[in-house]
């Protein structure tokens, strides 16, 4: 055997190793899948199913057009997977359906599925014309499981309830699958991979952070040196100087004020300027050309612009769904930080504590899960699974993106595919010229179908 022969074979033995040793503490259900079966419809099929305890056919109609059947599903799981026997919960699925024999896409959320109200997947799925599962993750929306210390929401757990659903459903969706996701919907794609290496022909994750602790600064650094053009930039750190002026005096006051008469909480100073940074990541994140230009444009000239523009933010960082993301950040995922330090002439000698800022929307009772945090996992998938996976992997970026910042540094060249995209934003729609030029929108299209066909 020569050199490169060697090398692959310890390559393949350390990718067995280490996904043996990943699932040593968290061991798999003994759940077999079921050899194929044949149906009319695919309400056929589902009601062949013991674990599936609801069907609904309750999509608009611009999707049941496009789809030969559309339904909204209730999976029975386990709250403990090691413990299947005890309580359930029912999970949120819906699926689109093309045919038994198409690829399906699994799409696998970080958060709630909105149901029907999104269309993460479809631009992608209308390009290879294949099936689209959604799962919802547990504890967010209509998937809420009896978990009241959040014991059980871990990656581990998350990852086996895809593994469940798929067991089920491919015996009957018979062609090849993969897994795919946007932002923290991708870390769940990669980190279902990583677990469960054989369900899956494909992982893709459009720009999915991948934090290496509570407070990691690089989307921070990334934001103010790279988002964006120059002019944009610097738009920004001038728009935060103006909103942290005088401190707790400044204009941190005057919005006090308007949201005490609103009879709203009112924000602690670090609440506050958390959110001055997230009008700016924002921004980058989710808008382009003009429209980016005016969500940074000062929102200050008037008390009702002012009001609007900070408490939509705040009351979006207290929403249900949005507070079970931060238990997942504090016991596994990380967090990222803002630079701060570039702003701390301002910033000292204030109430302002960085050390609190991420802990900000846990309630006092569930502060105790920062002190346990364990990204252990997500440190293997960065240092030794992406760089070593057999598993054909895509990951796709944005320049714009600030969770650009937080993208893998080493990948397998082989298996691996990562594209920045000079004009995209936080979405995945390949299908919108404005986002993803033609030609970046069909090398994405040909590498997945490389592998789903």
């Amino acid at each position: 055997m020569n050199k490169y022969g060697l090398r692959l074979l310890l390559s393949l033995l350390i990718i067995v190793l280490l996904q043996s040793c990943s699932n040593e503490d968290n061991p798999a259900p003994a759940t077999e899948p079921e050899p194929a079966k044949t149906f009319a419809t695919l309400k056929e099929a589902l009601e062949s199913m013991d674990r599936v305890v609801k069907i609904e056919a309750n999509a608009p109609k611009e999707l049941t057009g496009k789809y030969k059947e559309v339904y909204e599903l209730r999976f029975q799981q386990p709250v403990d997977h090691t413990n299947p026997d005890q309580k359930t919960f029912e999970q949120l699925v819906t699926i689109r359906f093309r045919g038994f024999d198409r690829p399906t896409i699994l799409m696998t959320d970080g958060y709630d599925s909105h149901v029907w109200s999104r269309d993460y997947g479809a631009s992608l799925g209308d390009g290879i014309g294949a099936n689209i599962v959604e799962v919802e993750h547990r504890n967010y929306g209509k998937s809420m499981a009896d978990d009241p210390e959040w014991t059980y929401e871990t990656g581990w757990q998350v990852s086996t309830d895809l593994h469940e659903v798929c067991l089920v459903l491919k015996p009957v969706l018979t062609g090849r699958w993969m897994s795919m996701g946007v932002s923290k919907d991708g870390e769940t794609a990669v980190d279902y991979c990583y677990y469960y290496p054989d369900d899956m022909q494909l992982c893709a994750a459009f720009c999915s952070p991948f934090h290496t602790s509570l407070y990691d600064l690089r989307p921070g650094k990334y934001m103010m040196d790279e988002s964006g053009t120059e002019e944009e930039r610097q738009v920004m750190k001038a728009g935060i100087r103006r909103y942290l002026q005088g401190g707790e005096q400044g204009l941190y006051k005057t919005f006090c004020e308007l949201v005490a008469k609103q009879q709203e909480p009112v924000p602690t100073f670090t609440e506050y300027v958390f959110n001055v940074f997230e009008v700016y990541f924002a921004a980058f994140s989710y808008y382009h050309g003009a429209d980016r230009k005016e969500q940074m444009a000062y929102a200050t000239d008037t008390e009702e612009e002012l009001f609007e523009k900070w408490y939509s933010l705040l009351d979006s960082n207290r929403d249900p769904y949005t507070y079970t993301y931060y238990i997942d950040c504090f016991k596994e995922q990380g967090f990222y930080t803002n630079d701060y330090e570039q702003f701390s002439d301002l910033l000292d000698g204030t109430s302002f504590d960085k050390t609190q800022v991420n802990a900000t929307y846990l309630n006092p009772s569930d502060r105790w899960i920062a002190d346990t945090y364990d990204n252990s996992h997500f440190l293997s998938i960065l240092n030794e699974f992406l760089p070593q996976t057999s598993i054909p992997t895509l990951l796709v970026y944005s320049k714009e993106d600030p969770w650009t910042g937080a993208r893998p540094q080493v990948i397998n060249p082989v298996t691996t595919k990562m594209i920045i995209n000079p004009d995209g934003i936080h979405r995945d729609n390949i299908d919108d010229p404005e986002y993803y030029a033609p030609q970046l929108s069909q090398e994405i299209t040909d590498y997945i179908r490389r592998y789903v066909y």
